[in-house]
């Protein structure tokens, strides 16, 4: 039965087969491997998930998990299967030439540190291109920057893992020196919406103030990446800085004037007071 379900097994299979905490009692680890076989068949089966460039990180996770609860004999075992499917998911994902995402760059990361020999990168020319072109796509729309700085977010996020895992690209690239355009955009904007509070509820005022904050520590990352225009991030840093104390101010103030919520004794008082008025008697008099 095992057997017959390792064959039949795709990643959540993998994933159960893997389980550090498996059984009845959730005492078992690696309730579906108790023989060389059942090794086998998951190996393969491994590879046929990584197959498909959506699964690919999801099983190097998987992998990489299982490799911190194995015993020494089961590691040996885990490792050959990893560094397999680190060549498979490079060789998947650059035909399927389809960006990746930076969660699928770190478990590929994560993955591959665990090997003697670190494996090549996966080629990320087109994911680069994809997330700059977003950022720009997003820089060019007329809406609120600091309301809305996902593509940002990624961006920044992309810079960092890639400076981490292989550095020479973003010197094949450019980095920073080409993104000097679209930094100096990128800075001109939140210059000039920093100072206009877009909502006027104290709600939405908390929430702008929070993602000026997001903003702001973003800045501070790509700062680090772009040591020579220190100064040009402080000034936007700054007015950030600004519109945050402005958005905690206006919040104080609508919290103040906004209506006070009934407390539980305010509609205690409140139906007592009703009750007082009610004539018991005259309710019943038909009666």
């Amino acid at each position: 039965m095992r057997r017959q379900f390792l064959e039949s097994a795709g990643l959540d299979g993998v994933r159960l087969a893997l389980s550090a905490s498996g059984g009845a009692e959730g005492s078992r680890r690696f309730p579906l491997l108790a023989g060389e076989e059942e090794w086998r068949i998951m190996a393969s089966k491994c590879k046929a998930v990584a197959a498909n460039p959506a699964q690919a990180s999801s099983l190097l996770a998987i992998i990489a998990e299982a490799v911190s609860h194995a015993n020494s004999r089961e590691k040996k075992t885990l490792l050959a299967i990893l560094k397999t499917l680190c060549a498979l998911a490079v060789r998947i994902w650059n035909e399927a030439e389809a960006p990746l995402q930076v969660d699928e760059i770190e478990s590929f990361r994560d993955a591959s540190v665990l090997l003697s020999q670190l494996p090549p990168m996966p080629d990320l020319s087109n994911t680069w291109r994809t997330h700059l072109s977003e950022l720009r796509s997003r820089l060019e729309q007329d809406a609120s920057f600091i309301l809305d700085h996902d593509a940002l977010s990624d961006f920044v996020s992309l810079v960092e893992i890639i400076t981490e895992t292989e550095p020479r690209f973003l010197s094949q690239q450019g980095f920073p020196d080409r993104f000097s355009s679209d930094r100096d955009r990128l800075l001109r904007m939140i210059d000039k919406e920093a100072g206009i509070l877009w909502s006027d509820s104290y709600e939405g005022l908390k929430a702008e103030e929070h993602f000026a904050n997001e903003l702001k520590n973003l800045l501070r990352a790509l700062k680090r990446h772009d040591p020579s225009h220190t100064s040009l991030y402080d000034g936007a840093i700054v007015s950030l800085e600004t519109h945050e104390h402005m958005c905690e101010q206006q919040a104080t103030i609508e919290a103040k004037d906004a209506p006070r919520e009934p407390e539980d004794e305010d509609w205690e008082r409140v139906a007592s007071e009703e009750g007082d008025r009610i004539d018991v008697e005259a309710l019943f008099a038909d009666l």
